[in-house]
């Protein structure tokens, strides 16, 4: 029996080439857009599902409260006090244990390298079960002097050399040696990956080198929160994961500061798995959940396109459905006969699918820098879930058609009425209204994230990112001793305008706030600043030009914060510079009446540090994209210094940058430079919205084209079912362009009903997504029409072709037809 339906279905296809080629096109599209979409979620999902006992894996969060301002609901984050404090605060933690993230000069003989590196407490390596190829983890790091690499780095620093007992340098003093090498850590690991690139991990030491190399104190403290140190907890076999937390909120409750409690409300336990997704749950926008649904949006308009051509191509097949019943066909039979057909189409489209697929995921791979695979032989279940995809999709699909034909009264069969008239037209407009509102609002949505894009991309302009050419690590003791001479040597180079250092850039992600007062210690009244440590040559470099007052000189002390080994003041006052925000948030609407006025740090170990503003600098979203202006106080200390900023003028820039490479070496010999233009950080995260914006492009582009071959098909068949019709008008003496009208509005119906319904969600969509930016374009309605016109326009072309082909069609041919 089923022989017979592959062999009817076969000559149906046959007989039918176009209609069935516009099946097999839409669904193969819409398939392979799905599972493309499923197999991206699921690889995002499934980071570090290699290592054993995942599921017992955790990573400390610190919940973050609202009224911090953050953009952020949480941090996977905490303190580096809190692991030490673990052992006797919750015994539910098998083991617990910091990973610091740091780079330093890395040397052997002659070679220097600027090096990324991991720190980590001992524990670290039983948490995580790497694959050994030399040592142990019983061993890697219970040497202070012990280093861990990976593979590559291992064959980098000594080639064929046994890496095991040879030594790398660090800061041109510290000796580590190799104790273990481990095999490379796949991709879909959160240690290689980062909302804003790749972040690779390839060697790991102890904390104790960490504190040897520099000022880290092994106890911890309460005052460090960067996104670069990570906590993780190894819960026991027998403990759940709800106990654990109340024991982590008991130990926040009883040790964290109150200061720090401003910030955060507690701490909380979360899957490892999670921390690759941490960012998008953290800011609530939900980038995994919306591919998923936007593949299975593709796929529903593929099967809505198959649905609406089945439909109107049984008014074909009526007759031959009447012959089958009169012969004695049950409705179960013809059932089964229609949706076989249905499954077997499905089944071709999902071939082709397949071959989609493999070829589009070496280029996602290359331009995404992931891993996804897609390798029937390589899991059990991607056989079975494309069995049960491709017969769910054929069922769907041929459902509706399969139940028309089986429920069909004979009669109408052998006249061919079934579907005629004002019943099969709603059906095929309600379905091309779906279609169509889909597409439509993806298309509107992409208008409004281009234009939010473009929105930020201008507010950057704010600051001649293309010109400035920012140096990193000049916090290292070694290039601060010698900063004056860096700077001299710098401004030397032909082309180079200007020099000056900061503790941050525009477009940085840093958000390092502090508590003050107009009144000393008055803690009822506090103002929360940012401060960013600048020199006296940062305003100018960067346009900031004083609204009121003065900038900072070298020739006034006050100007400059001086500290002990400590941090604290060596000075009761020191003059600032403060942004628009701030001195309103001070209490000064009338800038020029702020410079002389006084704050104070809330904080008793600086002794209520007088800070006086000399100058009031224009609000710039310094900290750009998702933040709101925040308020800023601008500092000059020295020893809080991280960056170089060097502006350089328009043409030669290859020249320029060569001899900005050269300076540096004269002055700084031990140390490579490491130099990035200003625009660099600011595409870090921009390149995360233009990401946004192609993939919803994509996916409306499948969408409308998609929707687009469905109604070239049905417009196909419409025009040959109205063939007796043109030709009897054509007689009567309608005209060429007003027969193509005819045909052309009776299509264009529904498109128009699906603007309506469209237009309004897009709109709530759109609203929901600037809702995540300070500065928003508005919701002009250029952006609801330029789609609608869009839509109506390709609609239009596609249902031409057969209007103008079936209007220009000789009259005594179509009254022949049938």
């Amino acid at each position: 029996m089923f022989k017979n339906y592959a062999i009817l279905a076969l000559r149906n296809i046959w007989k039918n080439k176009l209609f069935a080629a516009i099946n097999i096109a839409g669904l193969a599209i819409g398939l392979a857009v799905f599972m493309l979409a499923q197999i991206v979620a699921r690889y995002e999902l499934s980071h570090d599902s290699f290592f054993p006992e995942v599921e017992r894996i955790f990573a400390i969060y610190s919940n973050v409260r609202p009224e911090a301002d953050m953009m952020t609901n949480s941090l996977n984050v905490v303190q580096s006090r809190v692991q030490p404090l673990m052992a006797e605060e919750v015994p539910a933690a098998e083991y617990a244990a910091r990973l610091l993230a740091r780079e330093f000069l890395a040397s052997t003989g002659e070679r220097k390298f600027n090096q990324p590196i991991r720190f980590a407490d001992p524990e670290f390596l039983r948490i995580f079960q790497f694959e050994y190829l030399l040592g142990d983890a019983s061993s890697a790091l219970t040497d202070p002097s012990s280093l861990v690499l990976t593979e590559s780095v291992a064959q980098k620093y000594f080639g064929t050399l046994d890496p095991i007992g040879q030594v790398i340098t660090f800061r041109n003093q510290y000796d580590l040696r190799v104790s273990a090498v481990i095999r490379e850590l796949p991709r879909n690991s959160h240690f290689n990956s980062s909302v804003v690139g790749q972040d690779i991990f390839e060697m790991v030491a102890s904390l104790e080198a960490l504190s040897a190399m520099s000022d880290f104190d092994s106890a911890g403290d309460w005052d460090n929160l960067s996104t670069n140190d990570k906590t993780y907890v190894l819960l026991s076999e027998t403990c759940r994961v709800d106990v654990a937390n109340a024991q982590l909120e008991q130990l926040f409750q009883t040790h964290m500061p109150d200061e720090q409690k401003k910030l955060l409300s507690g701490f909380e336990l979360r899957p490892v798995a999670d921390i690759n997704t941490w960012i998008w749950e953290a800011t609530g926008f939900p980038v995994i959940s919306s591919i998923q649904i936007l593949g299975l949006l593709i796929l529903v308009i593929a099967c809505l396109n198959y649905v609406n051509l089945a439909t109107a191509q049984l008014l074909t097949r009526t007759r031959e459905v009447g012959m089958r019943k009169t012969l004695g066909a049950s409705r179960v039979q013809l059932f089964t006969q229609f949706i076989s057909e249905s499954i077997l189409l499905t089944a071709v489209a999902l071939v082709i699918a397949i071959v989609l697929i493999k070829l589009a995921i070496p280029a996602i791979n290359e331009v995404s820098f992931k891993d996804l695979s897609f390798d029937l032989t390589a899991s059990v279940s991607a056989m079975p879930s494309l069995v049960i995809v491709t017969f769910g999709v054929g069922v769907l699909a041929g459902s509706y058609p399969a139940y028309l034909v089986a429920s069909g009264k004979i009669v109408g069969m052998l006249n061919g009425e079934l579907l005629h008239g004002q019943k099969g037209g709603k059906l095929r407009n309600i379905m091309l209204v779906a279609q169509f509102s889909i597409s439509i609002f993806m298309m509107i949505a992409v208008a409004i994230v281009f234009a939010q894009n473009q929105k930020v991309a201008e507010g950057s302009q704010i600051f001649a990112k293309d010109q400035i050419i920012v140096l990193a690590r000049i916090s290292r003791p070694e290039i601060m001793s010698v900063i004056e001479p860096l700077r001299n040597e710098l401004r030397r180079v032909p082309g180079v305008t200007g020099v000056a250092f900061s503790s941050q850039v525009p477009f940085e992600q840093n958000h390092s706030a502090q508590g003050y007062s107009v009144i000393p210690g008055d803690e009822s009244a506090e103002i929360e600043l940012y401060v960013i440590r600048i020199d006296e040559h940062f305003v100018d470099l960067y346009d900031m030009p004083a609204l009121a007052g003065r900038g900072l000189s070298a020739d006034q002390a006050a100007d400059a914060l001086v500290v002990d080994e400590e941090g604290m003041p060596l000075q009761q006052s020191v003059n600032v510079l403060v942004n628009e925000s701030a001195a309103r948030r001070l209490g000064h609407a009338d800038f020029s009446a702020a410079v002389g006025k006084n704050f104070y740090r809330l904080d008793p170990d600086t002794r209520f540090l007088e800070h006086r503003i000399v100058g009031v600098v224009p609000d710039n979203n310094f900290l750009g994209l998702f933040n709101d202006i925040k308020p800023i106080m601008f500092v000059k200390q020295a020893d809080r210094y991280r960056l170089a900023s060097v502006r350089i003028a328009g043409g030669m820039i290859p020249q320029t940058l060569e001899e900005i490479d050269n300076a540096w070496q004269r002055v700084i010999v031990d140390y490579p430079i490491q130099r990035r233009f200003l625009a660099e950080f600011f595409d870090d995260i921009f390149q995360i919205l233009e990401g946004i914006n192609t993939a919803l492009s994509i996916f409306a582009a499948l969408a409308l084209l998609v929707a687009l071959i469905g109604l070239f098909g049905l417009t196909a068949f419409m025009a040959e079912q109205r063939t007796k019709e043109v030709g009897i008008r054509k007689v009567m003496g309608a005209t060429v362009p007003r027969i193509v009208k005819l045909l052309v509005w009776h299509i264009l119906r529904p498109v128009l009903i699906a603007i309506l319904l469209a237009s309004p969600l897009a709109w709530l969509a759109a609203g929901a997504y600037l809702n995540f930016f300070s500065e928003r374009v508005s919701l002009s309605p250029m952006f609801f029409v330029s789609a609608d016109l869009v839509a109506i326009v390709v609609a239009a072309l596609t249902t031409s072709v057969h209007a103008i082909k079936a209007a220009r069609a000789r009259p005594v041919n179509a009254l022949r037809y049938e």
